[in-house]
């Protein structure tokens, strides 16, 4: 065979591979938003002092993306203590190490899952950071899809207490790399 046709048989197999992992069998698990509101619009969280704090739950998700359950946590500023989940969906687990969420159906759709209900024992910093993390026992933010398999999913924090040098839309929430997104379709 020639150079000129090993190169060309070395691409076809490179676009095969790109179809495949672009195909809907590796769907995205969608995202993970920590909100002031329900409707999941506003991250940035204005906090002046001790007082209660709410903080809604919402998996969005693109066209296409179907998911059944989630599994993350939450880390919270240092100043908030955790008092309760509110949610109708069955849940176990505690979101500040390890909380599964099942979602009964397959969600198609951006949803409000419930909230996190917190109390702000103490001044919290301007620009203080909230994230969504992998749970204590993974190393991935994960959901599963309507076929019940793990999918990799996003996870975005929230601001407390903004100023004009911070947003809640900026920051990821878990870095990650390439070679872990593909270890979890090993």
């Amino acid at each position: 065979m020639s150079h000129c046709k090993r190169v060309v048989a070395a691409a076809v197999v490179l676009c095969g591979l790109c179809v495949l992992l672009a195909s809907p069998a590796h769907a995205n698990g969608g995202a993970m938003f920590l909100a002031t509101e329900a409707d999941g619009g506003v991250c940035d969280f204005v906090v002046p002092g001790p007082a209660l704090v709410y903080v809604y739950l919402v998996h969005q998700l693109a066209p296409g993306d179907g998911v059944t359950a989630s599994r993350f946590r939450v880390q919270p500023p240092a100043t908030w203590a955790f008092l309760s989940i509110n949610t109708t969906l069955p849940y176990i687990g505690s979101p500040d190490s390890d909380l599964s969420i099942d979602y009964t159906v397959c969600q198609q759709s951006s949803f409000t899952i419930g909230y996190l209900l917190y109390f702000e024992t103490g001044a919290t910093a301007s620009c203080t950071d909230m994230y969504v993390l992998p749970s204590v026992v993974e190393t991935n933010l994960l959901a599963l899809d309507c076929s019940y398999q793990q999918i990799p999913m996003l996870g975005y924090g929230a601001v407390i207490n903004p100023t004009g040098d911070c947003c809640c839309n900026c920051i990821a929430a878990h870095e990650t790399t390439w070679g872990q997104v593909k270890a979890l379709y090993r």
